[in-house]
Order: C-alpha cells, then sequence, then structure tokens
C-alpha cells in the first residue's frame, strides 16, 4: 500500500512533493507537518479508480482492473471502506498485496458514472 501527501492547488493540479509512504499513518503524520496537505492513496498499477454501489445505493469509493465475474465489475476497496460496509461477510476478506480488500469474483456491483 502506498500513500502520498498532496496539497490541492487553486488551479487544480496537486502537489506531491512531500514524498510517498508506506501507510495512511506515516503520511498522516508528516502532512499534520505542512498546512494545507492531506494523505492520499496511490491507486496501483493496473487498476483504475471508481465510485461504485451495492444494490443498497450507497455510493462508495473503490478500484477496479475492469476484470468481471458474471457481468458484475471486480472491484477492491481499501479497508477503512471495507469496515463501512454493513455486511458481515466481507469481514473475512483478506488483504492483497496492494493493500486493498478483494470483492472480486463473487459479488455483485455496479460503477456509478460521477458527475
Amino acid at each position: 500500500m502506498t500513500y502520498r501527501i498532496v496539497k490541492k492547488l487553486k488551479s487544480g493540479l496537486k502537489d506531491t512533493r512531500l514524498g510517498r509512504f508506506a501507510t495512511r499513518a506515516e503520511a498522516q503524520v508528516e502532512a499534520d507537518k505542512h498546512e494545507g496537505y492531506e494523505p492520499e492513496f496511490v491507486t496501483p498499477k493496473g487498476f483504475r479508480a471508481i465510485s461504485w454501489c451495492f444494490d443498497d445505493g450507497i455510493v462508495r469509493t473503490g478500484y477496479t482492473d475492469n476484470s468481471t465475474w458474471n457481468g458484475f465489475l471486480n472491484v477492491w476497496v481499501l479497508p477503512e471502506v471495507r469496515d463501512e460496509i454493513d455486511d458481515e461477510t466481507l469481514t473475512h476478506e483478506p488483504i492483497d498485496a496492494n493493500g486493498l480488500v478483494s470483492l472480486a469474483y463473487g459479488y455483485a456491483t455496479t460503477e456509478i458514472e460521477v458527475s
């Protein structure tokens, strides 16, 4: 899992020169030393960030490699997103090498277009 520290600039660009960190906690400690900076998860290679939901309609953030299972988009989420989902079966899903929890190959998900 990799986090970087970013500051959103008025131009819409991001200042990311403060480095990368292995955990959100490490990134938060460094970000707290610099006004306006926040930790941000770095999307793993081969994935793209998405907004998605189950049939409950609650829009969540996640990542996909564009693969599907039975027609449903395979989704990976950060552990804190998994912890917010009210479903006991998700508490057993392991964290992969990217630091993400896989909801792939077994969950019915829908990508949400956010404008």
